[in-house]
């Protein structure tokens, strides 16, 4: 981590992405935080820079801590200090009405929902034959996912991405990634000493002639990557370089990891790494982007090879697919429940990206309708520390560039990441973008602040 021109002290930057994580639900309530110390040493700061960071989440009400026993996630966060709070930060479905939904299939369905469930049906044994014919399928239709074998299931994105890694690397392993890339990716690379290199972006996306540079000086043993409404940036990577960077993965013998959360919103699907290059690719997916956050089903599609370690180390990182969850998905998938779903949320998120550029569109924002993000690149003369602490005076959190740099975040291009999802409906965004713009145009004209 890196203080720097950034002004932003180590123990925010630190305390960001774990409320980042939360709010994301990459860490469950109730999950336990690493221990101050091993944090430190994982992340190269000192333990004091961890406490610190600790205690401003404490402060905020994101976790608790006791003496002898550590600090877990809240069970229950504190409510917003402010009621007319918008947090624009975690990228979420837009769709709020599901609980009557699921109460209804439960209800119609007793059988399914048995005692099995809290048993042994996902939690002991292998995945259940019928959830996995259903996982293929989907990932058949909004993935561009047609191979086998059939794909497992896991809890979440984040779930599927520490299992990734355990498999392919070890300790001092460089992995590759985007240079502004999915904050996870930066916690999972320290706790498992993995040396993580940023590939340079364009508007395209991971740009192939970098990603060969890094592979000379560097080595990788794991590209990971989102080639599909990236985050932060929205880019999505064409066919043809998509072929590039699977050439480069065969001639340099690395692993290409798919991170495809955002691929359901996406009407015109590109081939996934998966169709290109089977044999050293890994892809997964889940349902907290499209679905629900609290969604905790994920799946992970891989080469037969490693399906039997990937399986062992699903489990060894945690159980796989809530039961509840898993059952209830499955069952929305067979009404075509799920595709009504996926439709509703496609439909809003390209009505929230039309206001988005409607309101910030000459300011730069950088907005695509099927991408349930936006991203928004400052002025030269605007400070970011600057433009967020404004921002937040206004009830607004957005995610800082400088929060996604996998390597220098003193050289990242000063930009915020909008998530069209965060708000309850169109009326309160529209509210929220304008207090954006009014921001910004005051930031152009006025001494930034000390």
């Amino acid at each position: 981590m890196t203080e720097g021109m950034t002004k932003t002290p180590l123990y925010i930057q630190l305390a960001d992405e774990i409320a980042e994580q939360i709010a994301s639900r990459a860490l469950s309530p109730g999950s336990r935080l690493p221990p101050q110390r091993d944090l430190a040493f994982a992340r190269g700061v000192t333990t004091g820079t961890v406490l610190r960071a600790y205690a401003e989440l404490q402060r905020q009400g994101l976790i608790e801590s006791t003496v002898g026993r550590g600090s877990f996630v809240r069970r229950a966060p504190l409510p917003a200090d402010s009621p007319g709070e918008m947090d624009l930060r975690a990228n979420r479905p837009p769709l709020r009405s599901l609980a009557q939904d699921l109460l209804k299939t439960v209800a119609q369905n007793p059988g399914r929902f048995d005692e099995s469930l809290l048993v042994d049906r996902m939690l002991f044994s292998s995945v259940h034959a019928r959830h996995e014919e259903a996982a293929a399928r989907w990932l058949a239709k909004y993935h561009a996912v047609d191979i086998q074998p059939a794909p497992l299931l896991c809890s979440s994105a984040q779930h599927a991405l520490a299992v990734s890694l355990l498999t392919l690397c070890k300790p001092g392993d460089v992995v590759a990634a985007e240079e502004s890339a999915y904050t996870g990716i930066t916690m999972l690379a320290g706790m498992l000493n993995l040396k993580i290199v940023g590939v340079v972006l364009d508007e395209n996306g991971l740009v192939p002639e970098a990603l060969a540079a890094i592979c000379k000086r560097h080595r990788p043993k794991v590209l990971f990557c989102m080639p599909n409404s990236h985050s932060p940036t929205t880019s999505t990577i064409p066919e043809e370089r998509r072929h590039k960077i699977a050439a480069l993965a065969r001639k340099h013998d690395f692993w290409i990891v798919q991170d495809d959360v955002y691929g359901a919103y996406l009407e015109n699907l590109l081939p996934p790494f998966r169709a290109i290059a089977p044999e050293r690719s890994i892809f997964f997916t889940s349902f907290s982007k499209v679905v629900a956050l609290g969604a905790s089903v994920g799946f992970i599609s891989v080469p037969q090879d490693l399906r039997e370690q990937i399986s062992s180390n699903i489990r060894i990182a945690g159980a796989t697919a809530a039961p509840i969850f898993c059952e209830t998905i499955t069952q929305w998938m067979e009404e075509g429940r799920l595709d009504e779903i996926i439709v509703a949320n496609r439909t809003e998120i390209a009505a929230r990206a039309a206001v988005a550029r409607s309101i910030l569109g000459e300011a730069g924002l950088v907005s695509k309708p099927d991408c349930p993000h936006a991203w928004l690149p400052l002025p030269a003369s605007t400070s970011l520390p600057d433009f967020t602490i404004r921002v937040q005076h206004h009830g607004i959190k957005l995610m800082r560039s400088d929060q996604f740099a996998v390597e220098h975040p003193i050289q990242t291009r000063a930009a915020v990441r909008i998530s069209l999802g965060g708000a309850p409906n169109r009326t309160i965004l529209t509210d929220a973008l304008t207090k954006i713009k009014h921001v910004l145009q005051l930031a152009s004209t006025e001494i930034p602040m000390t």
